[in-house]
């Protein structure tokens, strides 16, 4: 009778032990959510500056693109590559961080589950 009553006592420890590990796999979700949320801001960001330069142009001289300050245009496409190598290597660095952070929790959730069951 004492190990049915034990069993759920049990359970509740291995649940609030692994809490830690569900708060911290979650955290690191939102922060997947989070690089998702920016690279799409920054896309709308682009296309919005994209379309305010060219739109504009179209509508004004519809047979052909000029743009008012031809001597602006390479540093404009200098600055939009620039910006854009900076938010790939940003991205590339937090996707790496996330992706170790997962596979220690992983690991830690593997040594765990080893120790527990050697018990």
């Amino acid at each position: 009778m004492n190990t049915i009553s034990e069993k759920p006592s049990l359970r509740r420890q291995q649940r609030d032990a692994g809490e830690p590990l569900r708060t911290q796999i979650a955290k690191i979700e939102s922060q997947d959510l989070h690089l998702w949320s920016i690279a799409a801001l920054v896309g709308v960001v682009l296309a919005a500056g994209f379309v305010g330069l060219v739109v504009p142009n179209l509508v004004w001289h519809p047979p052909l693109l000029v743009f008012a300050n031809v001597h602006y245009l390479p540093h404009l496409l200098l600055g939009f590559v620039g910006v854009i190598l900076v938010f790939n290597l940003y991205i590339f660095e937090e996707r790496r961080k996330l992706n170790w952070t997962r596979e220690e929790l992983i690991r830690q959730c593997c040594a765990g589950m080893l120790l527990r069951g050697s018990r």
